[in-house]
């Protein structure tokens, strides 16, 4: 039975907007048209990362956290701004890797990166932590740091700063050229409490009413399937009891929101310790003994039932992977990048024209997209490529979104976000070294400016939860509720079985 997590429109919806809705509808049911862009940002971005995240807040893009190869992340070329100095930020070093805990704005509207002013005590240099929104706050969880540090501790950041500071830049009286944008953020400290999870990296984090729900990671050789949930309003921790099919522990895996529905998919699971992993790595360029490592399957929890199921989906799936990402972009769930195991099985790259001819890079350029030589595709010749795949919810079936413009590199660790239908992709690593540009996969039928309309500049917290405070917390501040992002989804229909 194929599964519907898309609602049907009310008869009321649909008499008050008939031609929207039928325009709508009849988009779920068609292929989409995508381009690459590659955009120019002014301003000083961050170094070159991967295993960092990318938060939506109104109109801003927040990067936090992330690691690279020492020296790496440094070699990236930076233009002479002057920016305002970044409070209690640093680079940790340890066995040849540099972990970051520094914060980098884009502005959309500004197609500038800000370096905010950050206030308090910043978490500990980290990648592989998550971070959720909640309110105005980045809520980070977890991750992994120097000396194989592994994390669960919990800390936000307060993303509503002073009024003047948050407004668009001024002029400069001499030159009258706009001034950079300065903003001003506040780390906080969450409340330690009974039942906080395992430290681990790797995991997923996501937000439904007032609660998050923490799934998977790693920790050492330790793979997790487990389920936690933070009430937010007493800031108390739980583990619920869930029914049906349970994910298989994984790590590296990507989970989204859709409407009730927590949706997993793909990951690394193990089933020897990380150890042998790494050993077998070492000695099996091909990825081929490690194939039955990595995942392509689907899971779904009915968070208001606590009960996971299977999806049945047609078409072709995408192949197994973990370190990609997973977003909803109007009725459609999109899959990019990630890594699967041995140079054929990094996905992102490469490529094929649907009229037949091959675009596809050598091996030897594929680290180095402004060297490929291969055959340039002209303008209106679409494409389709392995890196990313579309889930449409109206049929439930499998296809590869259709685009034009220059192939981006393979890449795993990236941060995606999605902005109106559009995706942004910042940095990542390529197999081989660290990645700080910014790509952009958008829907050809909406402008990209269009798609900010209707985001709030600086979101503010509605309603009191009365719950625990944050450490740094002024005793005015309270914790606001979180409205859910989506209207319900209709009851999925998926095939619910027993655990074998």
């Amino acid at each position: 039975m194929l599964s519907e997590l898309l609602p049907p429109p009310a008869a009321a919806e649909t008499e008050a907007a008939d031609g929207k809705e039928a325009a709508r509808g009849e988009r779920r049911l068609r292929h989409r048209h995508w381009q690459w862009a590659r955009p120019q940002v002014e301003g000083l971005g961050p170094s070159a990362r991967g295993g960092h995240t990318a938060t939506l807040v109104g109109g801003r893009v927040v990067v936090f956290g992330g690691h690279c190869y020492a020296g790496q992340g440094a070699d990236v070329a930076k233009k002479k701004l002057k920016a305002p100095p970044v409070e209690s930020a640093s680079v940790a070093k340890s066995k040849g890797f540099e972990y970051f805990n520094d914060v980098h704005v884009l502005d959309v509207d500004a197609n500038q990166w800000i370096v905010p002013r950050c206030r308090g005590t910043p978490p500990q240099s980290r990648y592989g932590h998550s971070a959720t929104l909640v309110g105005s706050r980045i809520v980070i969880f977890g991750g992994r740091g120097i000396d194989d540090t592994h994390f669960r501790d919990l800390h936000a950041l307060e993303t509503v700063g002073s009024g003047k500071e948050a407004q668009s830049p001024s002029l400069d009286p001499n030159t009258g050229l706009p001034l950079p944008i300065t903003i001003t953020y506040t780390w906080y400290q969450g409340p330690c409490s009974g039942g906080t999870p395992l430290a681990r990296m790797g995991h997923s984090c996501s937000l439904f009413g007032s609660r998050l729900f923490i799934f998977g990671g790693v920790c050492g050789t330790t793979f997790f399937g487990d389920l936690h949930c933070l009430d937010l309003a007493s800031m108390a921790w739980s583990i619920p009891e869930t029914i049906g099919p349970r994910p298989s522990p994984r790590t590296g895996h990507a989970a989204l929101m859709v409407g009730e529905k927590l949706v997993i998919h793909g990951g690394l699971c193990a089933g020897s310790p990380l150890t042998s992993i790494k050993r077998i790595a070492s000695s099996d360029t091909s990825g081929t003994l490690l194939c039955d490592c990595y995942l392509n399957d689907m899971r779904v929890l009915d968070i208001p039932n606590l009960v996971w199921s299977r999806i049945r989906t047609t078409g072709t799936p995408p192949a197994a992977r973990y370190g990609h990402t997973m977003m909803l972009s109007d009725e459609d769930i999109l899959i990019y990048g990630g890594w699967g195991g041995g140079v054929k099985r990094r996905f992102g790259g490469g490529g094929k024209s649907i009229t037949g001819g091959s675009t596809s890079r050598p091996a030897s350029q594929q680290h180095s997209p402004q060297q490929s030589t291969h055959r340039r595709t002209p303008p209106t010749e679409e494409k389709t490529a392995d890196d990313i795949s579309l889930l449409r919810l109206g049929d439930m079936r499998w296809c590869r979104p259709p685009f034009v413009g220059s192939l981006p590199a393979i890449r795993y660790g990236h941060s995606c976000t999605v902005i109106g239908p559009h995706l942004v992709i910042v940095g990542g690593w390529d197999g081989g070294k660290p990645l700080n540009d910014i790509l952009v996969f958008r829907d050809r039928a909406v402008d990209f400016e269009d798609s900010m309309m209707g985001h709030q500049e600086h979101p503010e917290r509605e309603h009191d939860e009365g719950g625990g405070e944050w450490e740094g917390e002024g005793e005015g501040e309270g914790e606001g509720e979180v409205e859910r992002a989506e209207e319900a989804a209709e009851e999925m229909h998926a095939d619910a079985e027993e655990d074998a």
